[in-house]
């Protein structure tokens, strides 16, 4: 099984998906690639025709210039894009956190566009609301009772909770040979070390 394949080679099932079904967005070293194929070969497997699916490749957006930049160049040089994933924080339940000029473009004029070009957008919102967590009461630690009022720079429940929890939650819906696009420039080596394997940074590859 491929689970098998995963398992002699030392790397992701996904790894094993994206090597077999020839996903030119791959970055992996060239051993590992032989490794993977070699191994397929030995233990006489191969995806079977269900299996050989087209990857899905979506990208995370903030519609900031990076994540943008990073759609763009994906249009531009024939990447594979399914699907862009835009997460809005909510000031309450019927008012955006975004800068309002903001918000108007991402609206009024980026994802009208992107729709147009053929590339959906998937707008998530967490059921929880920035009112919500300043209201809010701390239930467990050292100020368990106490209210929360403003977040703490380095310490923000309102980026884990209202941001971070939909998209993982998004996330957990994906297949595992997803393929994700992230704005992360070439300028910034700390944040591309940290790139996942099923993470690719076009802005670096081009």
């Amino acid at each position: 099984t491929i689970k098998d394949v995963a398992k002699a080679a030392d790397v992701s099932i996904a790894t094993v998906s994206r090597v077999l079904n020839e996903d030119k967005t791959l970055k992996v070293l060239p051993e590992t690639k032989e490794k993977i194929l070699r191994v397929a070969s030995e233990l006489n497997y191969s995806l079977k025709s269900k299996e050989k699916k087209k990857t899905p490749h979506i990208a995370a957006c903030s519609f900031g210039k990076d994540s943008l930049a990073t759609i763009l160049l994906a249009l531009e040089h024939g990447e594979p894009l399914d699907e862009v994933v835009y997460c809005e924080v909510m000031f309450d339940k019927r008012t955006s956190g975004e800068v309002p000029e903001h918000r108007a473009f991402i609206y009024e004029t980026a994802i009208p566009r992107l729709e147009q070009l053929g590339v959906p957008v998937r707008v998530l919102r967490s059921d929880k609301t920035y009112l919500d967590l300043f209201a809010g009461t701390v239930t467990r630690g050292p100020k368990k009772g106490l209210r929360r009022g403003f977040p703490l720079c380095g310490h923000c429940y309102v980026q884990r909770d209202c941001k971070l929890r939909p998209i993982r939650r998004y996330n957990r819906t994906l297949t595992p040979d997803t393929v994700q696009y992230v704005g992360i420039a070439s300028d910034e080596p700390v944040r591309l070390c940290r790139l996942q394997g099923d993470q690719v940074s076009l802005l670096e590859k081009y």
